[in-house]
């Protein structure tokens, strides 16, 4: 009888050593809570210096790297020099800050890997399902009204500004071609606007639009905390003859610069812009920067469930501290 030939191993992704990985597992979990737990006591925010860069240029490895060694790398290399949209005081822009919980949902989610576009034959399309009718209960919209989850605000706003030009303008995407052209601007820090023509659609913010067409959402939690928190920062720009509150405060942003005494309106601009780098290169704060009505200001936009009174404090005291030695060392 001839010999049979030795079968070859057969590939797969899994570990080898699943003990191992279940060690490595726990450490990860043990890592990221205690850097969850300490945020506050570390810098908001670090530039990655050249060397971090440049190890990012390294040719792409040829063998399979264990995966305690990718992990190093992360810790070392990734997790510093991070966004910072989780810490207590980031206001840039409008990232989500996480929480620790849903960061164990993601170990679920990415466990099971489910796809939910085949309709009712798994459990994760019954979860969708539930989730947008407690949001339909809350918002108090009609019981035929439909919806889907989606990764973040900005596909969420792109869908609901298709589906409300669609309602709106009484076309559908086959018939959008005949359909009478639409224009849209948006608010004046971003100046940028199309002619106008009969249709207009103006872009919101997405909190300040849900307000608006649904009174319902006003008196909701997150919408109280977002309200009360803004709050606190206004009053403290408010009572301060260094600072100028630029806009008035409607929902969750705060618009203030300083004010040196004597600066025209262009040096004032360039003392705040580089009050701005200040700020967020010291890891202190991280505001972001915006014109409004011709003044460059700070642009602080609250949506962080982790931020309390003394980081609003320490906003404005440092404000306060840098702008001074700005206009002291001529700045403006």
């Amino acid at each position: 009888m001839a010999e049979t030939a030795p079968l070859a191993p057969e590939e797969t992704l899994d570990p080898e050593d699943w003990e191992a990985m279940r060690q490595l597992g726990h450490r990860m979990v043990d890592d990221m809570l205690a850097y969850l737990g300490t945020l506050r006591n570390r810098p908001v925010w670090q530039n990655p210096p050249g060397e971090v860069r440049a190890h990012f240029n390294a040719p792409m490895p040829l063998e399979p790297q264990p995966a305690g060694a990718v992990y190093e790398e992360f810790l070392q290399l990734v997790l510093p020099y991070a966004l910072g949209n989780a810490h207590p005081r980031f206001w840039a822009w409008v990232p989500g800050t996480g929480t620790v919980f849903s960061a164990f949902t993601e170990l679920l989610a990415a466990t099971i890997n489910v796809n939910t576009g085949g309709g009712d034959n798994n459990s994760a399309y019954f979860v969708e399902r539930q989730v947008v009718n407690w949001c339909k209960q809350v918002l108090g919209f009609p019981e035929q009204a439909s919806g889907i989850l989606t990764s973040g605000c900005s596909s969420s706003s792109l869908v609901g500004l298709a589906v409300a030009r669609n309602t709106k303008a009484g076309t559908t995407c086959a018939a959008r071609e005949s359909a009478p052209p639409a224009g849209r601007w948006c608010s004046t820090p971003r100046r940028r606007r199309t002619a106008p023509s009969r249709r207009r659609w103006r872009c919101w913010d997405s909190a300040a639009t849900l307000s608006a067409w649904c009174p319902r959402a006003r008196t909701s939690p997150w919408t109280w905390a977002l309200s009360s928190r803004p709050s606190r920062l206004t009053g403290l720009v408010s009572n301060s003859p260094e600072l100028e509150l630029v806009a008035p405060v409607s929902l969750n942003v705060v618009c203030f610069r300083y004010l040196a005494p004597g600066p025209d309106e262009p040096a004032l601009d360039a003392l705040n812009r580089q009050l701005l780098i200040e700020l967020q290169e010291r890891g202190l704060v991280a505001p972001s920067g915006s014109t409004v009505r011709g003044k460059y200001i700070l642009h602080v936009a609250i949506t962080n469930h982790r931020s309390r009174r003394e980081d609003f404090e320490l906003l404005v005291r440092e404000t306060l501290r840098l702008g001074r030695a700005l206009a002291d060392a001529g700045s403006c």
